[in-house]
């Protein structure tokens, strides 16, 4: 009997599942946020300010959703760039719906200027930033990945 599963993280008979080498995975997790903010330092203090601030979300909420990923065989740096985009966007939308309802409920309506200000700025930035983890998270563990691996 197969079982039927909405889930991405468990197989199912009609959807073939890629191994993910772990020795590649966890070195391309750990070392993405590292790498893209000793790269982004001297441009910027941005990416470097990221590893502190959005490392531990990178971690909680992106290391099942790239594996999942992987689990799917998909390694495309592309692919990924969007995973993160659509994922800081999941994210973003019930904090903003959840901050503009207790700016209303506490009646400060004036106030609606400057957080939507202050939370897009950082919205775009995390954005931006889980994108470029993402492809750089793929494209180390593509180039990691023990090509005696099974696949």
């Amino acid at each position: 009997m197969t079982g039927i599963s909405i889930s991405p993280l468990w197989p199912t008979a009609n959807r073939p599942q890629a191994l993910v080498d772990p020795v590649a995975f966890t070195l391309a997790l750990v070392l993405t946020p590292l790498i893209v903010g000793v790269l982004g330092a001297p441009v910027l203090l941005i990416p470097t300010f990221a590893v502190v601030f959005g490392g531990p979300a990178y971690l909680l909420i992106g290391t099942p959703l790239m594996w999942a990923a992987l689990r799917r065989g998909k390694t495309d740096p592309d692919y990924f760039f969007g995973l993160g985009l659509k994922t800081i966007a999941a994210i973003a939308a019930p904090l903003a719906l959840f901050a503009l309802g207790q700016m209303t409920l506490e009646g400060r309506p004036g106030e609606l200027g400057t957080l939507a200000t202050t939370f897009a700025i950082f919205t775009a930035i995390s954005a931006v930033m889980a994108g470029v983890w993402g492809a750089m998270f793929a494209s180390l563990y593509r180039r990691l990945r023990n090509p005696n691996f099974p696949a």
